[in-house]
C-alpha cells in the first residue's frame, strides 16, 4: 500500500468523512471484514439479549444471529459473545455505557455500600 492511501485510511479512521458520508466506524467495519448485520447483533448481546431475543428483534431465527455471532468472534479473533462485545467497545465500534455525561459534568456510577 502507498503512503498516500495509508494515510488517507488512518486519516478515515480517526476522522470519519463526512462529505462522503463515511465515519470511523464504516472504516473499521471494512477493514475488519464485519458486516453491519453483525455488529447489530452484537449492539444486543451487548444489551444482554440471547440469539432467539435477537432473532425475534431483527426477523430473523436464532440459527441466523447464532452464524453472525460466530463469523463476528471469528473476524475480532475472540472465542465468546462478551469477549466480542469488549473489543468492539475497545475499537469504538459500540459505544460505551459509561462513563455518562450530563451538562459539562462527567459521572462514573459507582455502586455504594
Amino acid at each position: 500500500m502507498t503512503p498516500i492511501k495509508s494515510n488517507r485510511i488512518e486519516s478515515l479512521y480517526i476522522d470519519g468523512d463526512a462529505s462522503l458520508g463515511i465515519d470511523r466506524v464504516d472504516v473499521l467495519l471494512v477493514v475488519l471484514g464485519v458486516t453491519r448485520r453483525q455488529l447489530e447483533c452484537l449492539v444486543w448481546v451487548q444489551q444482554g439479549k440471547s440469539a432467539s431475543d435477537i432473532g425475534g428483534i431483527l426477523g430473523i431465527s436464532g440459527r441466523t444471529v447464532e452464524g453472525h455471532l460466530a463469523k463476528l468472534c471469528e473476524r475480532l479473533d475472540v472465542k465468546t459473545r462478551m469477549q466480542a462485545v469488549l473489543k468492539a467497545l475497545d475499537l469504538g465500534l459500540l459505544p460505551s455505557p459509561h462513563p455518562q455525561t450530563y451538562g459539562s459534568e462527567t459521572r462514573r456510577f459507582t455502586a455504594r455500600g
